[in-house]
């Protein structure tokens, strides 16, 4: 691809570019131009449920606890759904 310089009437090409965005349609997003959206891959993801989210972060926890003891490791969960109800 190639963009456009101001100050010069030649086109600038572009090599082993990436680009990432993101947005969030709820937050005073406008509407995306579908010149500029066809570029990319869209992909709606929808945020986990509170049973997804305290199954990740129980799992990620819980491996990290298992150096401590019983007790310690059962408080994971515990300190996880407390997080979660915040």
């Amino acid at each position: 691809g190639h963009i456009h310089d101001v100050s010069k009437p030649q086109p600038k090409e572009l090599l082993d570019a990436h680009y990432l965005a993101a947005m969030n349609p709820g937050a005073g997003s406008g509407p995306v131009n579908p010149r500029l959206q066809r570029l990319f891959a869209t992909f709606a993801v929808l945020f986990p449920s509170d049973e997804a989210l305290t199954t990740i972060y129980s799992t990620i926890l819980t491996g990290h606890l298992r150096a401590f003891s019983v007790p310690i490791q059962d408080l994971g969960k515990k300190l996880v759904r407390a997080a979660l109800s915040l």
